[in-house]
């Protein structure tokens, strides 16, 4: 197990290390340094293609509602994003998130699979 945590712990991508050293060890990382990795993260290349795909209004794929297609649109974005640890604090993952929120949420405060 000790070769894999060092695998984990490589610098290649620092995402997986993050995540490594939160989930797995426990470890008590001050925002400071939270915020200097994530800054290591947005420039990997899974996050900037990512980004890269995101229209100047801040949808991914459809300017629609956000759960289908499965897996490309707005929704399913920011849910990999989120594994990355991309932080909202991002001006086009906060612009992202907001038409998720108004464009998605139901009155009942739920989010359903299909548009109503």
């Amino acid at each position: 197990m000790e070769n894999e945590i060092k695998w984990l712990l490589e610098d290649a991508d620092p995402a997986v290390r993050l995540n490594t050293r939160i989930e797995i060890l426990g470890e008590k990382i001050s925002n400071r340094e939270i915020n200097s990795i994530r800054e290591k993260i947005i420039e990997t290349n899974p996050v900037k293609t990512i980004l890269s795909l995101q229209t100047p209004g801040g949808w991914w794929h459809e300017n629609t509602y956000a759960f289908n297609p499965l897996y490309k649109n707005t929704f399913w974005q920011l849910y990999f994003l989120s594994h990355f640890n991309v932080s909202n604090k991002e001006p086009n993952i906060d612009k992202a998130v907001r038409l998720v929120v108004n464009n998605m949420q139901d009155k009942n405060g739920s989010f359903p699979s299909i548009k109503r």
